[in-house]
């Protein structure tokens, strides 16, 4: 039914998992919305055809970003659980979520503050390589989490993320590259600080929503 996705948002788990999903989508709009302005005018002055190439940066980004978050995580996960006993929860691979706090920052100061100083093309580049390792990283994540909690509905599951999902970030412009991306730096950093919230009292969450899972899986009705 179409309203079982917005239900299950009614589970703090995957409303979080939404947001920080949609959060990370922000940023690489923001790359988006943002690369061909900076890339064109001055000092840069870059044709359509060479803004393209550019992109080649973000590309090797999204590959190391789901390669950190995917092959490196599941063996994290599984090295965490030796530490507790065979026990794997889903909260042990948001750790992994502790680089992207970090690159999240420093790529969108990097970005931004690069542009209004005018630094090398190279360095641009770098910076749209980490916000897409960092997009990859924080939404892959996001999105495991919230389908290792509740395996049993993963398509509604992945329904009620996406529509958690939000974008715009190009209204803040009129503050200027810098100002604009610092004070998007420092969102990000204080919206992806809150996998530590979700590590603390994430189980309990999904302890106290298991009743209600259990019995949507069983009859396959939210109606409840």
């Amino acid at each position: 039914m179409t309203y079982r996705p917005v239900i299950l948002l009614r589970f703090p788990v995957i409303f979080w998992a939404g947001f920080q999903y949609g959060t990370c989508l922000v940023w690489y709009n923001v790359l988006n919305a943002t690369c061909s302005l900076i890339l064109s005018e001055q000092p840069y002055n870059f044709r359509a055809s060479f803004v393209g190439l550019t992109y080649l940066g973000p590309l090797i980004g999204m590959f190391l970003g789901t390669f950190y978050s995917g092959w490196v995580g599941d063996r994290f996960a599984v090295r965490y659980a030796r530490r507790t006993r065979g026990i794997r929860e889903p909260e042990h691979r948001l750790w992994l979520m502790a680089v992207s706090l970090l690159l999240c920052t420093a790529s969108l100061i990097l970005w931004g503050v690069g542009a209004s100083k005018g630094i090398s093309w190279v360095g641009l580049v770098f910076g749209m390589g980490i916000i897409s390792c960092s997009t990859g990283i924080g939404s892959s994540l996001s999105i495991n989490y919230a389908l290792d909690s509740y395996k049993d509905m993963s398509g509604e599951v992945m329904m009620a993320v996406i529509l958690v999902r939000g974008y715009g970030i190009t209204p803040w412009l009129h503050m200027g590259y810098q100002n604009t991306f610092i004070s998007a730096g420092f969102i990000g950093l204080a919206i992806t600080m809150t996998f530590l919230i979700v590590i603390k009292w994430g189980k309990s969450w999904r302890i106290a929503s298991r009743k209600r899972y259990w019995g949507y899986v069983a009859d396959g009705t939210l109606g409840h």
